[in-house]
């Protein structure tokens, strides 16, 4: 049985707006790739990966998103210089792990990063080997950490998390597949997802799959398999999941601009980048725009930075920011705050739904095949949509 949710507004007025490219001021740590970011509040952090000399670097710069400018910020000590590593934010500080360093060794190292003292803290290595390219995502007080490829070269399926709290690891359910690294890892709500890049066998992949916290689940749907690629750049603004370039199963680097609507899990395509291709840039986002800076064209590294302006229209961002819904395996799941959720079939009886943890119902077994009306409130406004069941 394959559930869809779509929830429209009742009387939502949309400004849509035409998105475009601009460029904005050089990433001011020179040319370089496969670095790593980390938000706080309004500001970005970028920093490691290697430069246009093929050494790796260690340090780190940040970007004002009100002001849209670059500063330079305290750099993780000299001889942590590396790339491909994975990069998470929590209570107001950045964190860096593994990687792959100039000596060839593959990482299992944590830092992290306070604004307030502008320095960087070991927190010791992880109770697994190294390993690079990893794909990552924050849920609640856990950094996620999936995949990446260790010392043997293959690419791992493994699934670690990191509590930020009590600065323990857990192994959590592998994701399927045959391993993944050089992918995408993004975070929706309380669901992570992660997709694309290569496998064990180095072969590029085109699968997306979401993960369930609370079920330690992962959940796929073939019907939004994607082009396989490795070097995803990815980010998530209003339950879009936005993915620009890679490199394709020909070795060929991509300019393609697109979105997976999570709501209904369609593509749709935007205006593609209008200079030269590249791959492992650096990616992080405001509430409605995407940004890219470096990364690898064909035959040049480069420390340009980009905006994709008007990914989602300011009316978009005020109405939706705060809701996104999934349904996977008969659970109902509503992250944001939504209030009277209730679900009616065509005659307008309603549907007995279980509570089983905030924001997650579970729907009665043996549900016929149809239509049913859902509606809510947030923060005042009227929800209306429908759940589709076939």
């Amino acid at each position: 049985m394959r559930l869809l949710l779509i929830i429209t507004f009742v009387g939502l007025i949309s400004n849509v707006q035409s998105q475009n490219w601009d460029q904005l001021t050089n990433f001011p740590g020179g040319s370089r790739d496969d670095g790593c970011s980390f938000t706080i509040d309004n500001v970005v952090y970028c920093g490691t990966g290697r430069d246009s000399s093929f050494a790796m670097q260690p340090d780190f710069y940040s970007f004002n998103l009100l002001t849209e400018q670059w500063d330079t910020i305290g750099a993780m000590p000299f001889a942590t210089r590396r790339q491909y590593s994975s990069s998470a934010t929590y209570n107001s500080e950045g964190y860096v792990f593994g990687g792959f360093n100039h000596f060839g060794e593959y990482l299992n190292d944590l830092w992290r990063y306070s604004p307030t003292t502008n320095s960087w803290d070991y927190l010791g290595q992880a109770p697994f080997e190294g390993r690079s390219g990893m794909q990552s995502f924050v849920i609640g007080q856990i950094f996620f950490v999936v995949g990446g490829r260790t010392a043997n070269q293959v690419a791992t399926n493994e699934v670690w998390g990191y509590h930020f709290v009590d600065h323990t690891w857990q192994s959590f359910s592998p994701v399927p597949g045959d391993g993944i690294w050089r992918g995408f890892g993004v975070v929706n709500g309380d669901i992570g997802i992660v997709g694309m890049g290569s496998d064990s066998t180095n072969s590029k992949r085109g699968e997306i799959y979401f993960y369930d916290l609370a079920l330690d689940q992962w959940t796929y749907d073939p019907s939004i398999d994607t082009e396989p690629m490795t070097y995803p750049a990815a980010g998530m603004i209003n339950n879009r999941l936005l993915l620009y370039g890679g490199e394709d199963t020909l070795g060929v680097n991509r300019n393609d601009f697109r979105y997976l609507d999570i709501s209904t899990m369609t593509w749709n395509t935007m205006n593609s980048f209008p200079q030269e291709a590249r791959r492992g840039v650096m990616t992080f986002c405001s509430s409605s725009d995407f940004y890219i800076t470096t990364g690898l064209t064909s035959t040049t590294r480069i420390n340009e930075t980009w905006v994709a302006r008007s990914v989602a229209s300011k009316d978009e961002v005020e109405q939706i920011s705060n809701l996104h819904v999934y349904v996977s395996n008969d659970i109902v799941t509503i992250t944001g705050d939504v209030e009277a959720f209730h679900m009616y079939n065509g005659y307008g009886a309603e549907i007995p739904l279980i509570s089983i943890a905030p924001g997650k119902f579970q729907l009665p077994a043996g549900l016929p095949v149809g239509m049913y009306i859902c509606t809510g409130f947030e923060e005042g406004k009227m929800l209306n949509g429908k759940l589709i069941i076939q």
